[in-house]
């Protein structure tokens, strides 16, 4: 029996709280650190986005001037100007109003901006002038449903969404005023690519930011899987109003883009954390293998005497004087149970000895009985020059019957020369129905071993297996040397074992000659001298083969109590 810790170890205790208190510690700053990182870097982002929304409004507000500006290039045209006053008493002029809009256009770079896409004069005579990058009768057409939407006295830049809500163009109206009059002589309508604008609008965003403008009547968004309206828990917004045109503006910014901002701060903390908690995991474990170590060293001390080396002394403790007084304590406990065992084992080796004695000398003897009766008929019936060998044969098992009395052990010799004189007697009531083998490891004869021993097996082969049998029976005596160990074994091939008997519970009986109790005395013999790896192991197939083995330290004398 072995002492060890059980559920958990002092040192592991000590370990754990260690660690636990400071891993709290830790948490409960990272938290409050995480806390304060997080607020200012919302307060950033969102300075960030009130930076670019102003930036946006001013792009915004760049190009809606240079669409507004087209009013005042059109009209400082003198044949543009005078056109639209004199508008339906001539339309031969039309081509030549449509090639000086071109011109200008042009000579201004307006058309490099790339996202107007038309510009139309309409005036209140019906006559309309259009310039185009890619004319076509629906956008005409479009164009001229615009003029009539819009509110021809308002005197500013309007803006106007198809009906179509599939169409991918926005439209500018500006109404035009005479000089003379101050009244509106025409309107101009302006065609502005949608998806081009915004795009370019959201150009100067930060990586997965979005530019968002909208009314009652639209929506335009530079990044279309964003959403509208955005979601609240996705992502952070400011906005702002255009006046003049009655349209919001919007700059959108990922919610995620924060927080890998505030986990990418944190990385160095954590780092740091680990780190500090590894130290204090390596501190709480040699300050915990400081105070447990007489502990464990009083439980190796323990568990050799649990082995055995019942010589073995706790030595006193230099470091705590609670483990020195325990040391003594138990050194003292130790010395009291070595007497008491003492005491103990020597009136136990006294009722062994007597049992084994008294098993000893319980070895069935019924088979000289039956030898006897065997040499009478023998002689009864003829004159057989066999009995004599027999009769020396009986002689010898008198004799070495008579001279193990007195001694417990014999070498394995002399067990094997014995056996060979049973067999011969066995034999010959048999009439060589029986043939027996011996299978001997060289090196094993001065092996000391109980007396008898095998002969028991053989015997109860012979009486139990091979007798009953009607047909040749075989008999086979085979001793191993397998691991430091002495393993002998009989096997035979007669009726075998039905059941194999629990040979504990088997009792003499004087009527019963099937008891098997030469098994059971040899079971307890051996269980007393060697232990229970030495107690008999029995296998067996019935009428196939039985086999009753047992195995016996190689040392003489060597046996346990």
């Amino acid at each position: 029996m072995r002492f060890r810790f059980c559920s958990r170890s002092l040192r592991s205790y000590i370990t754990m709280m260690m660690t636990g208190i400071l891993t709290l510690a830790l948490t409960v700053c990272g938290a409050l650190f995480y806390g304060q990182t997080s607020s200012t870097l919302r307060t950033v982002y969102q300075q960030q986005m009130v930076q670019q929304l102003n930036t946006t409004m001013q792009q915004i507000t760049e190009q809606i001037s240079l669409i507004d500006s087209l009013y005042m290039l059109f009209m400082s045209n003198n044949l543009i100007y005078d056109a639209l006053e004199n508008a339906g008493a001539d339309g031969s002029n039309a081509a030549a109003v449509e090639r000086q809009m071109t011109h200008l256009l042009i000579t201004n770079y307006i058309w490099e901006e790339q996202f107007i896409d038309s510009v139309s004069i309409y005036t209140d005579g019906g006559q309309a002038f259009h310039v185009s990058s890619i004319d076509s009768d629906a956008k005409r057409r479009q164009s001229r449903a615009i003029r009539e939407a819009s509110d021809q006295s308002y005197p500013h830049l309007q803006i106007i969404t198809p009906d179509s809500p599939s169409s991918g163009e926005l439209y500018f109206a500006r109404n035009i005023f005479s000089a003379t009059t101050g009244q509106a002589i025409a309107s101009m309508i302006v065609s502005v690519d949608r998806d081009v604008w915004i795009e370019y609008l959201g150009s100067s965003l930060d990586n997965g930011w979005s530019i968002c403008l909208y009314n009652d009547d639209f929506h335009l968004l530079s990044l279309p899987q964003a959403g509208f309206p955005p979601d609240e828990n996705a992502y952070l917004t400011v906005s702002k109003k255009l006046y003049n045109l009655d349209m919001y503006a919007v700059v959108m910014a990922p919610r995620a883009a924060l927080a890998d901002r505030l986990n990418g701060s944190l990385q160095a903390y954590l780092f740091i954390m680990c780190l500090m908690i590894l130290t204090v995991l390596l501190a709480s474990y040699m300050l915990s293998r400081a105070a447990t170590y007489p502990i464990l060293r009083m439980i190796r001390h323990i568990n050799r005497i649990a082995d055995g080396n019942y010589e073995e002394t706790i030595p006193a403790d230099k470091m705590y004087e609670e483990f020195r007084s325990l040391s003594a304590a138990f050194n003292h406990l130790l010395a009291e149970i070595n007497t008491y065992h003492a005491d103990h084992l020597e009136k136990q080796l006294l009722l062994k000895n007597a049992e084994i004695q008294a098993l000893q000398s319980q070895i069935n003897p019924h088979f000289l009985f039956n030898t006897l009766n065997t040499l009478a008929w023998k002689a009864q019936m003829s004159d057989n020059p066999e009995l004599y060998q027999m009769t020396i044969s009986l002689g010898q098992l008198l004799k070495t019957n008579v001279l193990s009395r007195s001694s417990s052990f014999i070498t394995l010799a002399e067990e094997l020369k014995y056996i060979k004189f049973y067999v011969y007697l066995q034999k010959m009531r048999f009439e060589d129905r029986i043939r027996a083998g011996f299978d001997i490891a060289p090196g094993l004869q001065d092996v000391q071993l109980p007396c008898f021993s095998i002969q028991s097996l053989v015997e109860n082969a012979f009486v139990h297996g091979l007798e009953p049998k009607a047909d040749n029976g075989e008999l086979l005596v085979r001793v191993r040397m397998e691991d430091d160990a002495v393993s002998v074994s009989v096997q035979d091939n007669g009726i075998g074992f039905r059941e194999i008997p629990d040979l504990a519970k088997i009792q003499p009986s004087g009527t019963d000659s099937h008891t098997h109790v030469g098994l059971r005395n040899l079971d307890r013999r051996l269980y007393l001298l060697y232990g229970e790896a030495s107690r008999l192991q029995i296998v067996s197939t019935p009428n196939v083969q039985t086999t009753v083995s047992f195995r016996i330290p190689k040392e003489p004398g060597h046996f346990l109590l």
